[in-house]
Formats: structure tokens, sequence, C-alpha cells
């Protein structure tokens, strides 16, 4: 009777520590899931650069496309490249 009890103590010891371990991780993730929401969407075009000298901006362009030459083009247009 002896080792059920300390068998039954074991599992529910266990169960304890994965319970503390699962909220653990799961408000760790839900925290660094929330810092994605930190974000803009620009549209549009600006008809002149402008510097920013108190944020440093990040940028990122995708685009598809069936062949190389296609997105060469889309690109150049887009970004002015002469």
């Amino acid at each position: 009777m002896s080792d059920e009890r300390s068998g039954t103590f074991l599992a529910g010891i266990a169960l304890a520590v994965g319970l503390v371990l699962a909220s653990a991780i799961g408000g760790w993730s839900f925290v660094k899931g929330k810092r994605g929401d930190q974000s803009i969407t620009v549209t549009g075009s600006a008809r002149e650069r402008i510097k920013s000298d108190l944020v440093i901006w990040r940028c990122g362009v995708s685009y598809q496309a069936p062949v190389l030459s296609d997105i060469t083009a889309v690109v150049n247009v887009a970004f002015a490249v002469d």
C-alpha cells in the first residue's frame, strides 16, 4: 500500500511541475507573440527622398514572377533604379 501511495504522490508532483512549466512556456510565447503586432503598413509612394534621424526603418519587399527579367523590370521601376 505504501508503494502505491508513493507512486501516486510522485505522479502528482510530476503533474504539478508539468503544469507550472507549461504555464511558463505559454505565458512567454504569448508575450513574444504580441510583439509581432508592433508594425506599420505603408501604402503609397514618396515623391522625394526623406531622411529620418529619429528612427531606423527596416523594409522588406516581396514579389513573385515566373521569369527573372519580369522581376528585375518591376524592381527597377518601383525603386527608380537607373
